[in-house]
């Protein structure tokens, strides 16, 4: 086993540790934004950054995995799981890449796995993940505009159509009732907020008590609410060894 490892870092040549390093100081760069950007923008009007400047720092807004490709994005902030998919659209209409929809709603993001890039068993169908992003600080939610009913809803309009295609019309995954969902609502955890999530499907806590999950059986759909700071923190762990390697903490 020693020898194999002395093996492996001896083909690291030194541009290729250079670049895993500066990919490592630019993670670390952009978590340190996305803890500026939580707080208030405008402190004595206590104001804060909308919900976009969030979104623009994962992923760009309007764009889709057709523009950019998976080193130009950041969703391995949310899940490492999502760094190397094939396929998103990102504040699109839901008409414009699911097959057999007309609908004009749009979902902060949509993921679509693809067994070129993910890692996939053979047979298995790999789920399709929508995020929503909520403006920090928000406090009127109720039960018109809850969250978790809103990326339900989103699945619904995946599931009227027969599959998602990409910008020429190719259909790239079909959905079908076995077609998994899995979404996630990152939002700040104000009163209003854990009112409508408390009464909603998505009322159970995480494991570490700091968000809540829930399941959706006629959807075939997991929903996990989040706030922001365990999303920023949990990142900050997930890449923890890494910074200290190199002495950014």
């Amino acid at each position: 086993m020693e020898a194999d490892v002395q093996q492996v870092t001896k083909a690291l040549n030194e541009e290729k540790k250079g670049a895993l390093a500066e990919y490592v100081v630019r993670r670390k760069a952009i978590l340190d934004l996305l803890d500026s950007s939580l707080a208030f923008k405008e402190p004595e009007a206590r104001r804060y950054y909308r919900e976009d400047t969030i979104h623009e720092l994962i992923v760009p807004l309007r764009s889709n995995s057709e523009d950019l490709d998976y080193t130009q994005h950041n969703l391995w902030i949310l899940d490492d799981r999502l760094a190397f998919y094939t396929f998103f659209r990102s504040d699109r209409p839901v008409g414009g890449y699911v097959d057999g929809s007309d609908s004009g709603r749009e979902p902060d993001l949509a993921v679509v796995y693809d067994g070129a890039l993910a890692f996939k068993r053979d047979g298995q169908d790999e789920p399709i993940v929508i995020i929503e992003f909520k403006r920090p600080g928000r406090d009127d939610f109720d039960g018109n505009s809850s969250p978790v009913t809103q990326v339900l809803d989103y699945v619904e309009l995946f599931r009227e159509g027969k599959g998602v295609k990409d910008k020429n019309g190719r259909l790239i995954k079909p959905i079908s009732d076995a077609t998994r969902f899995i979404c996630y609502v990152v939002a700040d955890f104000t009163p209003s907020l854990l009112s409508v999530v408390r009464k909603s499907i998505a009322n159970n806590p995480t494991a570490d008590g700091r968000g809540f999950f829930g399941i959706s059986a006629p959807h075939n759909a997991t929903i996990e609410v989040m706030p922001y700071e365990k999303v920023l923190n949990d990142a900050r762990l997930r890449n923890e060894a890494f910074f200290k390697q190199l002495g950014l903490i």
